[in-house]
């Protein structure tokens, strides 16, 4: 017993000794090797370094110290000094500048027992073996013609697949087992050999900071017996198609390399073995771990499930299985792959590599031999590169974005990168988004005993790879749905009724998981955003509000915009910087800031930005309003001009527009016999309707379908703040639930556009057309080069350009003149003063006689004057058609960026008092007496149809159209407010969209001026002190007698 305790004491005496003399003499941090800098790092201890910091999950550990000692952080693991590298930056200069450097492997003690001496791929030292081992790989297995030939084995598989699933982690691994025995044995799995849990201990013990000598169970894990099998069969010749197998098998007792005769590397048994080892492990627990983690965050994510089943409907169908072909349609599924695997990279430390000389990187010194550790898990959480939500779950972020896990974009390595990323990925991923897409599209899921899904664990385990701590248990169940489904097409739709169901999609649920969404987003990043946005790249920008997270300004917008940056533009200027969600906007809202944009500059900000509702309604911006600047703009707008818009045009129709006013003026004069109130919203919308048709399609309308509506819903919806507009990311979500309205309006449009171009083609093969309208001239140019001096025939026209052209003239014919009128017309109505002056210039001009005409129009001068001041207090579109900047461009010293989008502030513009004095918000048409300020473009402080190469080429057409429908309704009937309402309690009120028509329809009482009325109109201006009705009476009767002397023709 003394014995013992002065052994235990001798002992004890030694290594207090031992660790006193070592603790001493690395009390410093080991910053110098050599004199020289090595990265900075934690202290390590005697012997073992820093081992003992590495804890059982060493990737949460090291990049826990790379917070603290920075992503290029020196640490010693035993003896080996290792290098951990936890930035895309550092990720970067190790595999990608100095790849050269670091493309070898560390002798592992357990790649000494299991790989056969590195014999095989991933742990084989950099050389002629390894690269000639990597191409027999790359040829024969992992190839895109390979990956393409084992489709029939996948797809065989996967419906294998589609039983009971309970552990969907434990199904995986068997799937993926099944699918690596057809692919690299060439036979289908047997009871004799279970593969998995010895694939699965390779890579948890490889993965393993090991100090043991070595593993004893795996003696019994040989290959000998795969390998005696295919050579019998190759002698019994019973094998029709040569497997990887026997790809190996051929090059048995060869030189590696032909042309070297010192034939250094000659292939025998242990080659093959490591080499099948290597891929067999490889395909298996990889691709399963990658498949149970992605469904981990799937189902712990509702929202994502419902939306990668909403795309597998969109792109497969209810009535059958996900095929290979479907997977590059499937851009959310992608999305959700790569945040899972960001998060849960499938070896989260990748594959050890080793410098093979000293090397200087950022000023450290990295010394031959060093291990090398990149870790994904630290880049793919990195704040600095995912912002403040990095640890949460959002596929979303790769909206829009080019980031791929392929090695080329360092936030995102799961598979390596360089010459040592992993050559398997094309064929892993393949399989790994198939059988997520099955899983998905076949079955719905729920987590078992009633777990929430809040309860789900997701605890990782460490090795090489780092699957779940937990297998994965859910409970399926196949829909009723996905049995056989007769898809039919969508009956037409009615008119009344079109856009009830669309509405419907923004329901209670989807604005509570937006209000949720954006309250924890501004939450969490408002911190980060204090400071206002002065500058971009150092260059200086407008002045504006402080944007919020994601969605920048788009919260400060309202309900009416217009208003809303108006007021903005009082504090902030003239050029004011927004952002609406991620695109910087420009707020232009004086005369000189307008000028500078649309005249001096215009060539930079000609042309429009792309958004959701011109894909859906315009065929993908092939109209008039919504198409990029450039040749097919051009043309399309030539066309326009000279077929349907120019002066020679506006004359030629001018009998329909005299048929259709008389029209009108027959249905008031019988609402004004019956003492009935008329709506003049929709009269106006009625005869612009009937113009449209009459000048654009050839022929009246009928009651087949209805324009209207569907013409008003798609311009209150393109000048709708669609939020994908602005965060591309959210797009796949439609928060709003508008591309359910813009689906209906794409099928009634196009239901009515299809009819309309077929009867015209018809009617052209009858030979039944005496006059081309505008859709014969369309038609005309069908199938043909837009440019016939374009060698390229870049622009082809075929039938959607037509009906993308037609439909931009309908509504620019159809909503837009009718909401000028109804202004117009209110504010006259509102100020009997003007009133009764417009009508005492049209009786003066045109006479008591007859109707107006067209050529009576250039001398009224006060109708155009009121037709100014309305267009100036209630421009038809107040922030015009956005316009997006081509280029970078310095304006007023400030910066404005390229891709830029420019809201010209039209209705602030018109109300600047520094330009309309103190009584801007006035009506007072008098203000344009001797003022040489018209409504084309000439003149900045009045721009409702705005300037430059976008103004509205219809200019001329709807001002005619609107001038002969205001005089016209003034010369005619004597108006007044239904159920006694006085001018001054008229509401005014707007509803915004592209235009900004009355919120309420205007309503008035027409009285039909007959000759009497007329004449008592006439005395009592002419005899204002005569208020007696007798004396009035008696001058009445004198001037009739007079009148009927002279036999004067007319309605007395």
């Amino acid at each position: 017993m003394a014995s013992s305790i002065s052994t235990d004491a001798l002992l004890l005496t030694f290594f207090t000794t031992l660790i006193s003399f070592f603790f001493i003499t690395s009390r410093s941090k080991q910053k110098f090797k050599n004199g020289k800098k090595l990265p900075p790092g934690p202290r390590p201890l005697p012997i073992i370094g820093n081992l003992h910091m590495l804890g059982q999950l060493p990737h949460r550990s090291l990049s826990n110290l790379a917070k603290k000692y920075g992503s290029i952080m020196s640490i010693r693991l035993g003896n080996v000094p290792t290098i951990v590298v936890s930035s895309p930056e550092a990720a970067e200069l190790f595999l990608k500048i100095h790849d050269g450097v670091f493309a070898s492997r560390p002798k592992l003690q357990f790649a000494d027992y299991v790989s056969y001496g590195n014999k095989g791929l991933a742990f084989a030292p950099y050389g002629s073996y390894w690269r000639t081992v990597r191409k027999w790989y790359t040829l024969q297995l992992l190839s895109s013609s390979k990956v393409e030939l084992f489709e029939p084995i996948r797809r065989r598989e996967r419906a294998a697949a589609g039983g009971q699933v309970v552990d969907l982690s434990a199904k995986a691994v068997e799937l993926m087992e099944n699918i690596m025995y057809r692919m690299i044995i060439g036979r289908s799995k047997d009871d004799k050999f279970d593969l998995k849990p010895l694939a699965q201990e390779i890579l948890r013990l490889s993965g393993h900071f090991n100090i043991a000598d070595y593993v004893p169970f795996l003696a019994p894990f040989d290959l000998q017996e795969i390998i005696d099998e295919h050579q019998q069969d190759k002698h019994k010749r019973q094998k029709k198609h040569r497997d990887f197998v026997d790809v190996m098998l051929s090059h048995l007792d060869q030189p590696m390399n032909p042309n070297d005769e010192s034939q250094l590397h000659i292939i025998n048994r242990t080659n093959i073995k490591a080499i099948i080892l290597d891929m067999i492990t490889g395909s298996l627990d990889t691709s399963t771990v990658a498949i149970e983690w992605a469904f981990s965050e799937i189902l712990k994510h509702p929202r994502v499930k419902t939306h990668h089943q909403k795309e597998l409907e969109s792109v497969v169908g209810m009535t059958r299985m996900v095929e290979e072909a479907d997977l590059p349609k499937l851009t959310y599924l992608d999305m959700v792959l790569k945040e899972s695997l960001r998060l849960h990279p499938v070896a989260p430390l990748l594959i050890p590599h080793e410098s093979l000389e000293d090397i200087m990187i950022n000023e450290y010194h990295i010394p031959k031999k060093s291990r090398i550790l990149i870790n994904t898990w630290a880049i793919g959480r990195d704040s600095n590169v995912r912002s403040d939500n990095a640890n949460d779950f959002f596929p979303e972020r790769f909206v829009n974005s080019n980031i791929d896990i392929r090695g080329h974009n360092f936030q995102l390595i799961p598979f390596g990168s360089g010459r040592r990323g992993c050559p398997g990925m094309q064929m892993g991923l393949t399989n790994v988004r198939l059988v997520l897409a099955q899983l998905v599209h076949c079955f719905e899921w729920k987590l078992p005993d009633g777990m929430l899904r809040s309860d789900l664990s997701m605890s990782e385990k460490f090795g090489l790879t780092a699957p779940r701590a937990k297998h994965l248990l859910a409970m399926p169940v196949y829909p009723p749905q996905h049995s056989n489904i007769n898809l039919t097409t969508t009956p037409p739709l009615k008119s009344h009724h079109l856009f009830s169901g669309a509405r419907m999609a923004s329901s209670i649920s989807t604005y509570a998981l937006l209000l949720t969404f954006f309250t924890t987003l501004i939450s969490f990043f408002f911190i980060t955003s204090r400071s206002k946005q002065k500058f971009r790249n150092g260059k200086k920008l407008p002045p504006g509000p402080r944007p919020l997270p994601i969605i920048g300004n788009l919260h400060m917008l309202g309900q009416l915009p217009h208003r809303s940056l108006s007021n903005l533009a009082k504090k902030y200027g003239s050029i004011m910087s927004i952002r609406l969600g991620n695109v910087p906007t420009i707020v232009v809202s004086s005369p000189e800031a307008a000028e500078l944009f649309l005249k001096i500059h215009d060539g930079v900000f000609a042309s429009r930005p792309k958004i959701q509702f011109s894909d859906y309604v315009s065929y993908g911006n092939k109209g008039l309003g919504f198409a990029p600047y450039g040749s097919y703009w051009r043309t399309v707008r030539k066309w326009c001009t000279l077929e349907l818009l120019s002066s020679s045009k506006v004359k030629l129709f001018e009998p329909i527009r005299r048929r259709e006013v008389e029209s009108l003026v027959d249905q008031i004069k019988r609402a004004a016999a019956s003492g009935q109130v008329v709506d003049l919203s929709a009269k106006a919308l009625e005869l612009m309707e009937n113009f449209m048709y009459r000048m654009i399609i050839g022929r009246s309308k009928d009651d087949k379908f209805d324009l209207k509506p569907l013409i008003q819903e798609s311009l209150r919806l393109t000048g709708h703040f669609n939020i994908s507009d602005y965060v591309p990311f959210l797009a796949p979500l439609d928060l709003q639930g508008l591309i359910p309205q813009f689906e209906a309006i794409r099928e009634g449009c196009d239901n009515f556009l299809e009819e309309i171009i077929d009867e015209h083609q018809q009617d052209k093969h009858k030979g039944q057309k005496k006059h081309r309208d505008f859709i014969d001239v369309m038609l005309s140019q069908l199938d043909q080069p837009m440019n016939p001096n374009d060698e390229s025939q870049l622009h082809i026209i075929d039938r959607t350009n037509i009906k993308a052209i037609i439909l931009d003239m309908i509504s620019g014919a159809l909503d837009t003149s009718t909401v000028a009128i109804e202004w117009a017309f209110s504010e006259i109505l509102k100020h009997p003063r003007v009133k009764t002056r417009l009508r005492k210039e049209i009786e003066s001009v045109v006479g008591m006689t007859r109707m107006v005409k067209k050529a009576d129009l250039p001398k009224l001068t006060y109708l155009d004057m009121v037709l100014k001041e309305s267009l100036r207090l209630h421009p038809v579109t107040p922030l015009l058609i956005p316009r997006e900047s081509l280029e970078d461009i310095t304006i007023n010293e400030y910066h404005i960026p390229k891709k830029s989008r420019i809201l010209i502030n039209t209705w602030a513009i018109g109300r600047d008092s520094n330009v309309w004095s103190d009584n801007a918000n006035d009506f007072f048409p008098e203000r344009f007496v001797n003022s040489n300020i018209d409504v084309r473009g000439h003149n900045f402080q009045l721009i409702p149809f705005g300037a430059g190469r976008r103004r509205c080429p219809g200019m001329q057409m709807g001002l005619t159209n609107v001038r002969l429908v205001l005089a016209q309704l003034v010369h005619c009937f004597e108006w007044k407010l239904p159920n006694g309402m006085l001018p001054s309690d008229l509401c005014m009120s707007e509803k915004f969209g592209l235009t900004a028509p009355r919120a309420k329809h205007l309503l008035a009482m027409p009285v039909t001026i007959t000759g009497e009325l007329r004449l008592f109109l006439e005395c009592i201006r002419a005899y204002p002190k005569f208020v007696m009705f007798r004396e009035l009476k008696g001058i009445m009767q004198m001037e009739i007698f007079r009148r009927e002397e002279m036999d004067t023709n007319g309605e007395y």
